[in-house]
């Protein structure tokens, strides 16, 4: 009994010194803990991650910090070490290599944050719900931003995205409602899920060629969102990945893409037609739903299946024109379209397939008119040439370009770029039986 009632008084007493805090040292009001050979990241020294900051105001933190006769080097901010604080402003060494869990979460007073070149990490929910944080810059060196960093940082209106960075989390950006632009790196190979989720004020993004997927929800609600560019480099368009961005007025489909998602696209009531590459083999359920403005689709050649609704909306009667340059008709079902009086085109070759095809067979069939089928003399006698991935049209022709499947991906009287296109041979028109065959290689 009375050794229980030593260890009572003994706890009693530590906690009246310390607060019920856990930390190794304090100096210039900064708290400390050591975690290495002469090294120590800054702490609250809260005994609970759930309990608030003891910091406020302004704090710098040193590059080094000596106590009890040792010279200790800062290289962390450690798990939840300035959460719900009051700090106005922290100015970070660049002897800190990374940034913790949780370390600024809720901290609603903190306007700008610079992250020095010497960070490589950047933890989970780091500046979570930092709702007047309007700018952030972030280090050439750091690799890796966790899951939800950024996320709910309402007031933040811009982020560049520097090269070093190979990884992004979940939700990184989630909610960032005010941000109008960011530059995403080519050192990214994936967009995560809910990266850019709810960020409503984003009115474009240039994604890089490096970028091979996105996961769900990717630009969900991005209402501000106005047009977008997949790159060739992207293979699948993924589970509602702009769903609900009803700004969206354009977008264009790399040739890379082999299937469309389960309502990638649902809700886009700004986009007035859509063009499907020959990549496409798969068009999932609700992929277009809801794309009240839609009035004119273009399926690729390599399309063999259009699941339900995923052309339809509420309104039903919207889509007028159908280009299909699928030879044999895709698997669709009496809900694919919604609106089966629109007028469809497709390959001369094709045209009794599809009169006695299900579903398809309702539609107003007619061929393709715009395919190139004569040859009479070269557009190369016209001042038509190619050249470093430029059909120069120095006459100023209407000119159509025509991919090796006959189908026409651009028109004219200028000059075409052809760099984003994929290597292949194309054709070249003027509409008047004059021909020009290119072998586009990059």
């Amino acid at each position: 009994m009375k050794k229980l009632l030593s260890v009572f008084l003994c706890l009693t007493v530590w906690l009246s010194v310390s607060g019920g805090t856990n930390y190794d040292f304090k100096v210039g009001g900064i708290r400390y803990n050591i975690i290495g050979d002469g090294i120590v990241e800054v702490t609250s020294g809260e005994s609970s991650s759930s309990s608030g900051s003891p910091y406020s105001g302004s704090v710098v933190i040193p590059s080094s910090v000596f106590y009890n006769g040792i010279t200790y080097r800062v290289i962390s901010i450690g798990d939840y070490a300035f959460r719900n604080g009051g700090v106005g402003s922290v100015t970070i060494p660049i002897s800190v290599t990374s940034i913790g869990n949780f370390a600024f979460e809720d901290c609603s007073s903190l306007t700008s944050m610079t992250i020095p070149d010497s960070v490589i990490y950047i933890g989970e929910s780091a500046f979570e719900k930092c709702s007047r944080l309007t700018s952030v810059t972030i280090g050439n060196s750091v690799t890796y931003i966790e899951e939800s960093a950024f996320e709910g940082c309402t007031g933040l209106t811009s982020v560049d995205i520097p090269n070093s960075v190979t990884y992004i989390g979940e939700s990184a950006f989630r909610g960032c409602s005010g941000l109008t632009s960011v530059t995403i790196p080519n050192s990214l190979t994936s967009i995560k899920s809910y990266t850019f989720y709810g960020c409503s004020s984003l009115t474009s993004v240039d994604i890089p060629n490096s970028v091979t997927s996105f996961g769900q929800s990717t630009f969900e609600g991005c209402t501000g969102l106005t047009s977008v560019t997949i790159p060739n480099s992207v293979t699948f368009i993924s589970l509602d990945c702009f769903c609900g961005c009803s700004g969206l007025t354009s977008v264009t489909i790399g040739s890379g893409v082999t299937g469309i998602g389960f309502r990638a696209f649902n809700g886009c009531r700004s986009l007035t037609s859509v063009d499907i590459p020959n990549s496409v083999t798969c068009i999932e359920m609700f992929s277009f739903y809801n794309c009240t403005s839609l009035t004119s689709v273009t399926i690729g050649s390599g399309v063999t299946d259009i699941y339900d609704h995923a052309f339809a909306c509420d309104s039903r009667l919207h889509i007028a024109l159908i280009k299909c340059y699928a030879k044999t008709p895709p698997s669709i079902s009496s809900e694919s379209f919604g609106n089966y009086q629109a007028t469809l085109y497709v390959p001369e070759s094709s045209v009794s397939l599809y009169q006695s095809a299900e579903y398809w067979k309702h539609f107003n069939i007619q061929p393709l008119s715009d395919e190139p089928t004569q040859i009479e003399y070269s557009l190369a006698d016209r001042n038509v040439v190619y050249c470093n991935d430029i059909v120069y049209n120095k006459d100023g022709l209407d000119i159509k370009l025509f991919d090796a499947s006959g189908r026409m991906i651009s028109s004219s009287n200028g000059d075409i770029e052809m760099s984003s296109y994929p290597n292949g041979i194309y054709i070249v028109t003027d509409g008047k039986g004059g021909f020009l065959k290119i072998n586009h290689y990059r």
